[in-house]
């Protein structure tokens, strides 16, 4: 005699095929349930039905309701509370590091300030040592140019001096021979007299 299949059964043996990974079937309950095709047939469309159907709302009492709001707000306030402090330290700590990062570049431009004054200094001094340098140079050429003026007139004051002495020295000997030529007429007038005496 077969067996009668009960829908609670059915719903059993749907709900253990469908934990085991496997699609119902009337065949496949059949097996376990041992029912009529139809039975089956009958009760696995209803069980199919609650299914697919959306479960039925739950009924949360008022008061619940009312607890569950008054804690969401609160948790809600907390958590805004708590966003509101992180973002005012992170502003303070914003705020606190852009002013030192302010007061570095400060230094920084201040020390490129100097920096550029040094630089300028140093080229303006640069300048004036290369218009000294400059000016020595012209006046050292100028004093090359006044000894090479002078070393020729010393040369030519040179010439000068021996064409002098050559003159000196020709001076010297013609009065030597005019004296020599004196005493021989000197000389000779003396002995003329004596002959005349005779």
């Amino acid at each position: 005699m077969q067996q009668v299949a009960t829908q609670e059964a059915v719903d059993h043996a749907a709900n253990q095929l469908v934990a085991d990974g496997k699609e119902p079937s009337v065949r496949s309950v059949q097996e376990i349930t041992k029912g009529s095709f139809t039975t089956i047939k009958k009760f696995l469309r209803d069980w199919e039905q609650r299914r697919r159907a959306p479960e039925s709302a739950v009924q949360v009492p008022e008061e619940l309701l009312a607890m569950s709001r008054s804690l969401v707000t609160q948790i809600y306030a907390c958590c805004l509370a708590t966003g509101q402090a992180e973002i005012d330290a992170i502003r303070r700590d914003a705020a606190a590091t852009a002013a030192r990062q302010a007061g570095e570049l400060h230094e920084a431009m201040g020390e490129l300030q100097s920096l550029e004054d040094e630089i300028t200094q140093h080229e303006r001094t640069q300048g004036s040592l290369k218009g000294d340098l400059a000016l020595k140079e012209a006046e050292n050429t100028r004093l090359k140019v006044e000894v090479a003026r002078l070393e020729e007139r010393v040369t030519n004051q040179g010439d000068r001096i021996r064409e002098l002495h050559a003159a000196l020295l020709a001076k010297q000997e013609l009065e030597a021979r005019l004296a020599e030529l004196e005493r021989r007429i000197q000389q000779s007038d003396g002995g003329d007299a004596t002959g005349t005496g005779r």
